[in-house]
């Protein structure tokens, strides 16, 4: 056959091609990896996913030319392939910042039915698509044309094919080790494409000013070359295009990280620009970063004095509701373990506030292993709510997987707290098995305790029960605290008595005193009513079954099926609503000596009612106890009437709520529950033929709700209530009520 070859310079060109193709391709897909995980959420099906439509695009695209008529000119191609990637990346950018605005209307258009999840990863694919398949098809032509260039002389064809993929490799191992370890935590997601797109436009500049040279021989025989402005001028307007778009879309990353929500149960607004307008107008930005495991966000919302850390998309921390489970998660451990631990060992930094509860104690030596750099970072942010965590002289911070560092780990300690994220995050579910377990298990002193934690709420009860039989396959005496959507699970090897004394005096430390007061924990009564399960409760709900572990990691499939079903009321067997295993809790115990005063009850009520569901049996329960201990005290009768309110006992309520109103009781919140209450009773016995009285109820509401502008509460409850009456009745609501206060 005729020994057809490519110059030298067309040789190399090609060469260094593939290197750049590798190089960016691995730079893009470690960036859209991330982008596609704050949108999707970082499941295992979502990697899994990610992973196949990237895989799709390149094999189509090789499939394309590989089916192609010969002929033409295969470094012509590979340029143009450049030039086609860096224009894509251009028309795809505006439509990155939009993709949690689709996704969540998506997810809302969808039934969550086990039915509906094969849909659901369909959807999912479709999205994988839309941003993959274009330029890795692009990707998938790139490499066999530049390596037809190399190999097109066949006597040198081996070794030239060798010197292709030697080239090609050295590039996509620079893409994955630069891509995620150096440029991303250097200059982010923005950072990343910018770079890749400035690769391909030099790797399209190297192709076409080969295809300049002479052709044929040289001198006189020589083919002139195309003049240089036309050949170089698909790589000026893709440069120039690159510009404009990359340079007018700054900060969209930050954009991205704004508006994405894993978790889609409110109709999403109409369109992408009214979602802008909204996060803007809610949210004050404080942080943003991007490095090499996680893109970390830190926000404000302004109108709640709440600050939040979201952690790919997913809020993984705040100073707002969730800030119990964090607190009590540093507190359990110590108070109730054996002695007072000196060395500790913390899993998961989040916002440091486990951390910094930890310190509350005088513990010696604080660990802290944390996978992202970038957390720790955001985590000092929270420097009020975690008491300077991350910069107290005891904390050693430790950036690294929690299981690599335990195996390496050189002490034993006292106390490990495990407190990582949701485990239907990919690897997550690694900190659940029987393998850390024992891992943990080795690393602790013979009276150590283990705290974990656990979630009910987007999980169900079986993947709950299987994380305690693992949990009592490595520890046999474990007991649950906290519920209902947040379980804390205190665990030994040997069995841990409860010294009432230590403990009291454990918490009477000013330091600790004042953070438990915080979550409205004061004394051992509001501890000891924390705790869900004993011993032989928690065995007894986790029953028997498999075990889960890292080379069968139920947890790890079955929890994002969980997490799409979205059941947010999963309920576990909680001991303090069982009569027949509740005289075995620590609270039983302690009540035997110490009964309860109206005030201890009060504070506890103030606990339960603020991180306890309204329609929760121990909220009524607490708010009845209080009420028959206190039967004068109006702020009782409300706590008792707004619970049985929420359980829809009207009539129980209307005692409770309608004598506190009829006595000149005017507060927002006796008024609110008031007009809930007459708003329930309208609906239900509103006809053609009854007729309706709403005066009294009405007077009053126009009165408070007056007075009360800002509070939304108490305007909702009244608008609520106009609703259920006729249109005329509440005609001049505004208008300053002249009525005195009186009987409704």
């Amino acid at each position: 056959a005729e020994d057809v070859a490519y110059p030298r310079r067309a040789v190399r060109a090609a060469l260094i091609g593939v290197m750049l193709s590798g190089f960016t391709s691995m730079l893009y897909q470690v960036t859209w990896i991330r982008l596609l995980a704050i949108v999707l959420g970082a499941s295992t099906y979502a990697f899994t996913l990610i992973l196949t439509a990237f895989i799709l695009g390149i094999g189509l695209g090789s499939f394309w030319l590989m089916t192609r008529k010969e002929g033409g000119d295969s470094l012509k191609l590979y340029g143009w392939t450049q030039v086609g990637l860096v224009l894509s990346l251009c028309v795809a950018l505006p439509l990155y910042v939009r993709l949690p605005h689709l996704f969540r209307w998506s997810e809302w258009m969808l039934t969550r039915a086990v039915e509906t999840w094969p849909i659901f990863q369909g959807i999912t694919f479709a999205f994988c698509c839309v941003v993959l398949l274009v330029p890795t098809f692009i990707m998938g032509a790139a490499f066999p044309a530049a390596a037809r260039v190399a190999t097109a002389k066949v006597s040198e064809v081996g070794r030239e094919l060798g010197g292709v993929y030697l080239w090609n490799t050295v590039g996509t191992i620079s893409g994955s080790v630069l891509g995620g370890l150096v440029l991303m935590p250097f200059w982010g997601m923005q950072g990343n494409f910018i770079a890749g797109a400035v690769a391909n436009l030099i790797a399209a500049a190297l192709a076409f000013r080969a295809l300049s040279a002479p052709k044929v021989g040289e001198g006189a025989g020589a083919v002139p070359p195309a003049p240089a402005w036309r050949t170089f001028a698909p790589v000026g307007v893709a440069a120039v295009l690159a510009a404009v778009v990359l340079g007018s879309m700054q900060g969209w990353p930050q954009r991205l990280s704004s508006i994405a929500a894993v978790r889609a149960y409110q109709k999403p607004p109409e369109s992408y620009s009214k979602l802008v307008e909204d996060t803007e107008k809610t949210i004050v930005p404080r942080f943003y970063a991007d490095d090499t495991f996680a893109t970390v966000m830190v926000g404000d919302l302004a109108s709640e004095s709440l600050r939040f850390m979201k952690i790919n998309g997913k809020t993984d921390a705040t100073n707002g509701g969730d800030i119990e489970t964090q607190v009590m998660a540093g507190h359990l451990g110590v108070l109730l373990h054996p002695r007072d631990p000196k060395n500790v060992l913390v899993i998961g930094s989040g916002a440091a506030i486990t951390t910094g509860s930890v310190l509350a104690h005088p513990v010696e030596r604080l660990d802290m292993v944390e996978i992202s750099p970038a957390v720790i970072e955001a985590a000092r942010l929270f420097k009020a709510d975690n008491r300077n965590a991350v910069d107290d002289p005891r904390t050693h911070v430790h950036i690294d997987d929690a299981k690599t560092f335990m195996a390496l780990a050189p002490i034993k300690y006292d106390l490990i707290v495990s407190v990582p994220s949701n485990p239907w995050v990919t690897g997550v579910s690694g900190l659940f098995t029987r393998d850390f377990f024992q891992l943990v298990d080795k690393h602790l002193t013979d009276d150590g305790v283990l705290v974990q934690w656990i979630h009910t709420y987007e999980s169900n009860r079986e993947l709950v029960r299987l994380v305690m039989r693992t949990l009592h396959d490595t520890f046999p005496h474990a007991t649950t605290w906290l519920g209902p959507e947040d379980l804390v699970m205190v665990a030994s090897r040997k069995p841990l008595s409860f010294d009432e004394a230590a403990v009291a005096a454990r918490m009477a430390r000013p330091d600790v005193k004042a953070d438990l007061a915080r979550v409205e924990i004061h004394d051992l009564f509001g501890l000891l009513s924390k705790q869900v399960h004993t011993e032989a409760g928690q065995k007894d709900f986790a029953g028997e079954g498999p075990i889960n572990t890292d080379d069968h990691n139920l947890l790890e499939y079955a929890s994002p099926v969980a997490f799409f079903l979205a059941n947010l009321d999963v309920r576990v067997k909680d001991e303090r609503r069982a009569p027949d295993s509740g005289p075995g809790l620590l609270l039983h115990q302690y009540l035997r000596e110490h009964p309860p005063t109206a005030e201890q009850v009060a504070g506890l009520y103030r606990n339960v009612e603020r991180y306890h569901s309204e329609k929760d049996p121990v909220v009524r329960g607490v708010a009845a106890l209080w009420r028959s201990l206190a039967p004068e005290d109006p702020a009782a009768a409300l706590a008792l009437g707004r619970a049985v309110l929420a359980q829809g006992d009207l009539t129980l309520a209307a005692s409770l709520l309608e004598p506190e109103v009829a006595k000149g009781g005017r507060s927002p919140e006796l008024v609110t529950e008031y007009l809930k209450l007459v708003t329930a009773r309208t609906w239900s016995a509103r006809t053609v033929w009854t007729p309706l009285n709403a005066d009294g109820a009405l007077a009053v509401g126009r009165e408070v709700a007056a007075r009360h502008p800002q509070d939304t509460k108490l305007q909702k409850a009244f608008k609520a209530y106009c609703e259920a009456l006729p249109p005329a009745a509440c005609e001049n609501t505004a208008r300053t009520p002249t009525a005195a206060p009186g009987g409704p």
